[in-house]
């Protein structure tokens, strides 16, 4: 795994993140 794969990688966790959270604070 590159610097840059990890990084994609964690910018893409951190747009998931709050659309997570969302979804548990719907229920």
């Amino acid at each position: 795994m590159t610097a840059l794969h990890l990084d994609a990688w964690f910018n893409n966790l951190k747009d998931s993140c709050p659309n997570w959270i969302a979804k548990m604070q719907a229920y």
